[in-house]
């Protein structure tokens, strides 16, 4: 079955897509054409996606996520221009280490009281 991500409104669904494969492109310094070739979908549907002239499929989404080298759900909820998410870290890390890193935060957040600067 085939899941066709339907239109929103402005900053929602397609419209947020859009918007953040182009904050994702800037902020890798990649050209359409080479998330055309990194992505297996030709530029002509990637410009056509952007512009809003076809409507999306998440087969879209999974190919420009791994043109982008990111997971897919990034081009739904991550905006790279914001820095990198905490959320975007940990999903970096072994899940042999994330016990670690939940006792660093946790110690963070005790030391630092609530929007403090940390122990340092």
């Amino acid at each position: 079955m085939r899941e066709t991500i339907t239109r929103g409104g402005a900053q929602r669904g397609p419209d947020r897509v859009r918007l953040l494969i182009a904050e994702w492109r800037d902020f890798l310094g990649i050209s359409q054409r080479e998330l055309a070739r990194r992505s297996g979908l030709s530029t002509a549907v990637i410009s056509r996606l952007v512009n809003d002239e076809r409507e999306w499929k998440a087969s879209h989404l999974v190919a420009l996520a791994r043109g982008l080298e990111i997971p897919p759900h990034y081009l739904l909820v991550y905006d790279p221009s914001k820095g990198e998410s905490l959320v975007a870290l940990a999903e970096r890390v072994s899940p042999d280490d994330q016990p670690r890193l939940a006792r660093i935060i946790r110690a963070y957040l005790d030391g630092s009281g609530e929007g403090g600067e940390g122990g340092a």
